[in-house]
């Protein structure tokens, strides 16, 4: 049974991470501090590490959610779909929308790198990467695609994916605009010849 207290400190949790996103979205995850935002909810920087050991855990928890979005949506549209490609055009689609329009998924535009560098969020990314990479080994099984280099086109396709932010600015229709020339390079790249 969940008790009063409990729903209480899962509130705070939640308003905590919704801060923590906005931060980390409008101004990096190393010009962000805990101070800045314990200070956004009226709390000390050690009241946070009750909920959360320490920055980089609220960062983990700020990734998760944004890849949980995402694939939660990619999973709703992706049903009764069976075509390998069309299902990673859906996901990429998604990831690339998120991007733009969340802040969790402008935290990955923004801070891959630095992400995998962290073993936590390393790990996250590295899980959903996975994803890309099991339905590109679909559709070469299928002899949809040439014989690539799945590791490499799951990098290449994540990276694009992540730099659409970047170049289209918060528009989501120009998000949309450029992961379809995106995409169209990006299968043109993997069509068998």
């Amino acid at each position: 049974m969940t008790t009063r207290k409990d729903r209480r400190q899962e509130l705070r949790r939640q308003s905590i991470l919704a801060v923590a996103e906005i931060f980390f979205a409008r101004q990096g995850v190393l010009a962000t501090t805990l101070d800045q935002i314990g200070a956004e909810l009226g709390v000390t920087r050690a009241s946070l590490y009750y909920y959360y050991k320490d920055k980089d855990d609220l960062v983990v928890a700020v990734l998760r959610k944004a890849l949980e979005g995402i694939n939660r949506k990619a999973a709703q549209e992706m049903q009764g779909v069976s075509d390998p490609l069309q299902k990673l055009q859906i996901r990429g689609r998604i990831h690339a929308l998120a991007t733009v329009q969340t802040g969790s998924g402008k935290l990955i535009a923004s801070s891959f790198d630095l992400l995998m560098r962290s073993e936590a969020s390393a790990a996250l990314l590295n899980e959903d990467m996975q994803h890309i990479r099991a339905l590109l080994g679909e559709a070469q099984d299928m002899g949809l695609i040439g014989d690539i280099d799945l590791a490499v086109a799951t990098r290449f396709f994540y990276g694009a994916l992540n730099s659409i932010s970047a170049w289209c600015g918060a528009e989501s229709k120009a998000a949309e605009d450029v992961f379809e020339s995106v995409w169209a390079l990006f299968l043109g790249g993997l069509k068998r010849e």
